[in-house]
């Protein structure tokens, strides 16, 4: 990513910020500095590491690292999800932060004009209404008082609440910077086609070459939920979306694929994610994550146990902890849920768990109509 906004942007200072214990071994000749997590000074920074999966760590410290950039003195930044390639120089970003302090790219600008059905009509507009009007692969700001309140605000959100439970209205880090358009007056949604074109919007942008819709700048591409090792399939969460059907994206997705590979990817994708143990090597669970977040303020080193002491110790700190959830108006789910944790174990739990309440969506019994 930073190697092709390099290509067009030789104005540019450019940083990547490795989010792990240390920087692992990325290079730093290639006309970037590498930003250490350490070095953003996050109090706690530990706490929120085993408080979420890598996923949502990457993303509750991207206003933290916003914020870093701003204090050594930019007026302007532009944030990029790693998974974008950039073509054309974003000179439409950059003017509009003279006038605007925040920049965000909606996922689609348009609906789907040729649906098969109803439901293929509203699926995509659902998702946004689940992960977020706005895709924050893509951020821009300019050094404004605004800005400033913006992050803090932001910051304070991403601590512990950076998860992904779109059932609850959260989706990392995206639906809370939704807001910004209701608390902030100087918000610019910048509606250029040729901005974040990725799988969720193909329904209205048609690629020939480096131009979208035949007249607009490619400007770059966002090869989210990409396979790396599998050239047949345009998203791994997409499946009825093929190369057949949109031809124009096999030479970019070559393209990137090869330029991945070609930075290290066989090696770097087997060196293991440094907060995703206990100190003894155990794989700690998105349950153990979840129920952390809650005593989390009062915890000490959470990586310091293992999957047994974890909870004995939590169940000390949480004695006294009020929790105010809805669960407390299940008397039944109460009682039995311990026995079932206790007999299948965390993990099988955790699953058990996700499998009810996808179960809980009526609509999802369409098996009672075979």
């Amino acid at each position: 990513m930073l190697q092709s906004v390099a290509n067009v942007h030789a104005d540019c200072d450019l940083f990547y910020l490795i989010v792990e214990k240390n920087t692992i071994g990325i290079p730093s000749e290639n006309g970037f500095s590498v930003v250490s997590l350490q070095e953003l000074q996050i109090p706690d920074h530990e706490k929120m590491a085993f408080a979420y999966g890598i996923a949502e760590f990457n993303t509750a410290v991207k206003p933290f690292f916003l914020s870093f950039l701003f204090s050594k003195g930019y007026q302007k930044v532009i944030y990029l999800d790693p998974d974008i390639f950039v073509y054309n120089r974003l000179d439409t970003a950059l003017q509009a932060l003279d006038t605007f302090s925040i920049i965000l790219t909606p996922h689609s600008l348009h609906p789907d004009k040729d649906p098969v059905s109803f439901l293929d009509t509203v699926q995509w507009e659902q998702s946004m209404e689940c992960s977020g009007v706005f895709n924050l692969g893509f951020l821009g700001l300019s050094k404004t008082s605004e800005t400033m309140e913006f992050l803090d605000w932001w910051k304070k959100r991403c601590r512990f609440l950076c998860i992904m439970e779109p059932q609850s209205g959260i989706y990392v880090d995206q639906k809370w910077a939704e807001l910004a358009i209701a608390y902030w007056d100087h918000v610019y949604i910048l509606r250029d086609p040729g901005y974040n074109v990725s799988v969720w919007n193909l329904h209205e942008r048609t690629l020939s070459g480096l131009s979208v819709n035949g007249n607009q700048p490619l400007v770059f591409y966002h090869f989210s939920s990409i396979d790396i090792n599998n050239d047949s399939i345009i998203s791994k969460h997409v499946k009825n979306y093929s190369f057949e059907q949109y031809p124009a994206l096999v030479d970019i997705f070559t393209n990137y694929r090869s330029r991945v590979k070609a930075n290290g990817y066989s090696h770097f994708v087997k060196i293991p994610y440094s907060y995703g143990f206990f100190s003894g090597g155990h794989p700690i669970d998105l349950l153990e994550r979840r129920l952390y977040a809650m005593v989390a303020e009062r915890y000490g080193d959470p990586f310091e146990s293992n999957q047994k002491t974890f909870y004995k110790n939590i169940k000390q700190y949480a004695h006294d902890v009020r929790f105010q959830l809805p669960v407390q108006n299940l008397p039944l789910l109460i009682k039995i849920a311990p026995w079932i944790f206790r007999f299948i174990g965390p993990e099988r739990y955790r699953r058990f768990v996700t499998l009810l309440a996808k179960a809980a969506l009526l609509r999802n019994h369409t098996f009672l109509l075979k």
